[in-house]
């Protein structure tokens, strides 16, 4: 009998093929990257806690010295204002500016000015909440991560604190990492303070020496007339606060309940011109102390 070969016939459709690749591939990046964002916070939290050991010593010198600081503060019995200017001036007057430091330890940004007297915004902002919540755990300061307007130097209004820049980190990125920064996961690092008593949440940029309000999922801030001078970033808070998600969910929302004060009236009591006559009034005090002290030691040397 005779055998005929037959050739199978195969209707594949190559591309549709490739596209099915194509999409499987997709999805499984988008899988190990989802993976990555939420299994971030607890790497980034794992590192705080390494560090924490690690720089054991460094962190206990800096409680001891912000302890006795604190303690300075609350004696001169300044109101909420008083005491936001008092340690933005104080800060800017013991560093020697702002600076990139060799080593910026994670979640101890604020070790930069004691072990190098200089440190960029994570470390003014660190440093500054650190302080706040030293000299009142009321205020309940945090870090928030922010995109700042990068014409910034021509849309503020700041009070006459010297700052002294030693050097612009910025200058250093690429123009991705630029792009990612601004537009994805924030560029700046600034605190945010609670005033209970007035049922506000206050953010003070203690790097550019601004004051503004977190409300309605907005930071507006009082040095500025721009409404996007400072953009809140929730997914670069997520990264890099250590927090999990529901927290930040929950600081999105808590800021539409607020009290029902007008930006006009808050500006009156937290604005450019409040924030002039609560600084010369904490200087004023100051000079008055150092007479004060001066007076004494003549009487007790005589």
């Amino acid at each position: 009998m005779e055998t005929k070969n037959y050739r199978l016939n195969r209707n594949v459709n190559h591309s549709e093929i490739r596209a099915i690749k194509l999409k499987a591939t997709s999805f499984l990046i988008c899988g190990f990257l989802l993976y990555e964002f939420l299994a971030y916070p607890k790497t980034y939290n794992k590192t705080v806690d390494e560090n924490q050991s690690l720089y054991a010593e460094e962190i206990d010198d800096y409680n001891d010295n912000l302890e006795s600081y604190a303690n300075d503060i609350k004696n001169l019995n300044l109101n909420d204002l008083q005491t936001i200017m008092k340690v933005m001036d104080d800060t800017w007057k013991e560093i020697d500016g702002y600076g990139v430091a060799d080593n910026l330890i994670t979640g101890y940004y604020r070790l930069s000015f004691q072990e190098e007297n200089k440190g960029v915004c994570t470390s003014f902002a660190d440093d500054f909440t650190a302080k706040m919540n030293a000299i009142d755990p009321k205020y309940n300061a945090r870090n928030l991560i922010v995109t700042l307007d990068e014409d910034s130097e021509d849309i503020i209004k700041i009070v006459d604190i010297n700052r002294t820049i030693i050097d612009n980190d910025e200058n250093k990125q690429g123009e991705l990492q630029r792009i990612i920064s601004n537009n994805i996961v924030g560029n700046h690092m600034v605190s945010i303070i609670d005033i209970p008593e007035e049922e506000i949440s206050l953010m003070v940029d203690s790097t550019n020496l601004c004051i503004g309000i977190y409300r309605n999922g907005k930071i507006y801030c009082f040095n500025s007339e721009s409404d996007d001078f400072i953009v809140y970033k929730g997914f670069g808070n997520y990264l890099f606060g250590g927090k999990e998600l529901p927290e930040y969910f929950k600081e999105y929302f808590d800021s539409y309940y607020t009290c029902d004060e007008s930006l006009e009236e808050l500006d009156k009591k937290y604005g450019i011109d409040a924030q002039k006559e609560a600084l010369y009034y904490v200087r004023s005090l100051q000079k008055s102390k150092v007479l004060e002290k001066s007076i004494l030691n003549n009487a007790y040397l005589n």
